[in-house]
């Protein structure tokens, strides 16, 4: 008789280990430095292009040509960036027509706030992880090496304001804008970054030099219309990551810290209507009554009546105020001490 032991048959077989889910963040140190690098260049550059025109103004005076193109130039930024990297490419507020696709794309990365890609991915991250610790530009956390790190007032403002660019790694384009990637347009636009960005600069620098066919005027306009309109519409941009979450009404429980405030509204095109946008972030508009002035959403309309965009997305009266009646609710459980 053989003395070989029986061999054990398993009743069942391992099971293959379950692919881990994509990082939220690219964590990876050359891609963080090219990151700070060009963030770097893209802040201070505008920065100090700003210092020197207003030191020009001081001495040579400022021009009504100067004030019109840096008008135009930030109007046409501004949109570019509340309408179209906001609203319409994350959010997904109305469809588009080609022309006013491609103007959207252009006239917002000309603001040299990153690709279009980067962007779309980077709030569409924040709406996901609003306030918490995995929030890009949260002033009330940051991931510091893996671990949330809960900042104070003053870090916080700087971390959300302009910090988070030269020191978190980028958002997952992959994961979080799979719809940039696979459009061919934005495709060609976001890998146009720098040349668009150049762009924006030289069309006010021309246009400056022909007026007065000068090297001064064509000097003065790069700087207006070029440098310090760069300078403008990132900060009142940034705004929204910084003082509209410090600040502001809440007429919506969002479970975040954003707040509507007036000023800013002003500001940045509509977007200070924070709290408002958090509790609709598919709609167009973020002025949600009647007196809350939203630029944007004035855009929006007259785009929408020359049949340039469609499906148009706004909330109901009855959905605003069902909201509403809900956080009333809540409001009123907490207080009480009753639960659902």
């Amino acid at each position: 008789m053989s003395n070989a032991k029986p061999i054990k048959v398993p009743l069942s077989l391992p099971l293959t280990a379950k692919p881990k889910k994509p990082s939220i963040m690219i964590v990876n140190d050359v891609v963080l430095a090219k990151k700070r690098r060009l963030a770097l260049i893209t802040l201070w550059t505008p920065a100090l292009g700003s210092l020197l025109a207003v030191g020009l103004a001081f001495v040579d005076g400022l021009s009504g040509l100067d004030i019109g193109l840096f008008v135009l130039m930030h109007v046409i930024t501004m949109f570019g960036l509340e309408v179209g990297f906001h609203r319409y490419f994350s959010h997904k507020a109305f469809k588009a027509s080609y022309f006013i696709k491609v103007f959207l794309a252009v006239s917002g990365t000309m603001a040299a706030q990153g690709g279009i890609q980067n962007w779309v991915a980077a709030h569409r991250r924040h709406h996901k992880y609003s306030d918490q610790p995995e929030d890009p530009h949260s002033p009330h956390f940051r991931m510091e090496k893996g671990e949330p790190d809960k900042l104070g007032l003053l870090r916080g403002f700087w971390h959300a304001q302009m910090g988070n660019l030269v020191t978190d790694y980028p958002s997952n384009a992959t994961l979080f804008a799979s719809d940039m990637l696979r459009d061919d347009t934005l495709k060609k636009i976001n890998k146009s970054y720098i040349p668009i960005v150049a762009l924006g600069v030289a069309i006010p620098t021309l246009i400056g030099g022909i007026a007065t066919m000068s090297l001064m005027g064509a000097l003065t306009g790069f700087l207006w219309g070029g440098l310090v309109r760069i300078f403008t519409a990132q900060h009142c941009y940034f705004i929204n990551g910084s003082f509209c979450h410090l600040m502001g009404s809440k007429p919506y429980e969002n479970k975040d810290n954003s707040g509507n405030n007036f000023l800013f509204a002003l500001i940045n095109f509509g977007s200070g209507w924070h709290n408002n946008h958090h509790a609709f972030p598919s709609s167009a508009n973020t002025g949600l009554e009647w007196w809350q002035f939203d630029p944007s959403a004035v855009f929006i309309y007259v785009v929408e009546k020359l049949g340039l965009i469609s499906e148009v997305k706004r909330p109901t009266r009855q959905q605003i105020e069902d909201k509403k009646s809900k956080n009333k609710s809540n409001n009123s459980s907490t207080s009480t001490g009753v639960t659902e």
